[in-house]
């Protein structure tokens, strides 16, 4: 993975800040458009109660952008927001702060309870082109949330993504149901290069990894090994996957999670604010000849049309930040000001007082 823009370093920032005030490209994106690029970089990211909220708080909203900046597509979980503001206020700094070109899929709110939750795909325009998208229609309910399923073109090879944020009370029936989707994508696009991603709750308390992912008309892949660590917590629980179809696997990667908490230096507390889980990430080979199975016909029913939404163009000048973000020392987990105005926090021991800079945040 290349570096991400946040982590450029401090006189970089400085520099160019004090030359230009407009956006700059990724090295790898330079004048070319992309066209030098070999390996699109894919990321699954569940953020954890994604929204307007988060979305402010700058240390939060830094270490995001500083994530997601290392994909050229970022499949994004668990957005909670009922004014659909926050995710595209995200797309519009992550265009600023990088100089790319991302565009979103966004899909509609959607769960069985009152909590609902969108999925969207953040991608680079430069590099891939929505071809298609979709969720999947449920017609028997087994999904509390459905798949977002994506349909991709590079360089004229198209693949096939489908995102998921499993319930955790019904891994198993969910996880199963995953055929249904995989049999539906091949016979809408006529292939089976396809990729199912997400948060999956797919070890420890809520599933037992030798039971499996056989659960498809065809081998699978799993990408993400039952031994990796998907979650900011001391525990290790591999929860994040990544299964893999057809012939275009042997041009994907492993995948791996991204542990922003040991990448940036932060401390437990710190790391969970942007949320419990880390991203998982991989590689597909952007110049391979994928050589696809022999499809069948898709079915005329069975999905729901979803829209490419771009960016609203952007005027304003680009001012380039001169320094990293900073780490809150221990900030606790839900810095507050008291009516008194002193400042406090949780931890696993209580409540205590911590210092006014961490109410900044």
């Amino acid at each position: 993975m290349r570096p991400s823009f946040w982590n450029l370093p401090v006189k970089v920032f400085i520099l160019l800040a004090s030359v230009v005030c407009l956006s700059v490209p990724n090295s790898s994106f330079a004048a070319s458009g992309g066209n030098g690029k070999t390996k699109l970089e894919v990321g699954s990211f569940n953020i954890q109660v994604f929204g307007e909220s988060k979305f402010n708080k700058p240390f939060v909203r830094q270490t995001i952008l500083s994530i997601i900046s290392r994909y050229d597509i970022v499949f994004i979980q668990e957005i909670r927001d009922d004014q659909n503001k926050a995710i595209f206020a995200l797309l519009k700094e992550l265009n600023l702060a990088t100089g790319r070109d991302y565009h979103a899929l966004v899909s509609d709110r959607m769960g069985r309870g009152e909590m609902k939750e969108q999925y969207a795909y953040f991608f680079d325009s430069k590099l891939v082109k929505a071809v298609d998208s979709y969720v999947f229609k449920d017609t028997v309910d087994d999904f509390a949330r459905e798949p977002y399923v994506a349909r991709f073109s590079s360089l004229g090879r198209e693949f096939t993504l489908a995102g998921i944020h499993v319930a955790p009370n019904d891994v198993r029936t969910e996880l199963r149901a995953l055929s249904k989707v995989h049999r539906d994508v091949t016979q809408r696009f006529k292939d089976n290069n396809l990729l199912i991603m997400g948060d999956f709750n797919a070890d420890c308390v809520y599933y037992k990894p030798v039971e499996g992912f056989d659960f498809f008309d065809e081998p699978v892949k799993v990408l993400v090994h039952d031994d990796e660590d998907t979650t900011v917590s001391p525990a290790s629980c591999a929860y994040d996957r990544v299964l893999g179809f057809g012939p275009f696997l042997k041009f994907v990667s492993d995948a791996k999670p991204f542990n922003f908490q040991e990448q940036f230096n932060y401390d437990l507390a710190s790391a969970k604010l942007i949320s419990d889980h880390y991203p998982v990430e991989f590689t597909i080979d952007a110049l391979a000849d994928y050589t696809s199975d022999e499809g069948v016909e898709p079915e005329a029913d069975g999905v729901i049309p979803a829209v490419v939404l771009s960016p609203e163009p952007e005027v304003t000048p680009i001012v380039i930040p001169a320094e990293v973000v900073s780490t809150p020392q221990l900030c606790g987990l839900t810095p507050y000001l008291t009516p008194g105005g002193y400042c406090y926090s949780s931890f696993e021991d209580g409540k205590v007082r911590v210092p006014d800079s961490c109410c900044s945040y």
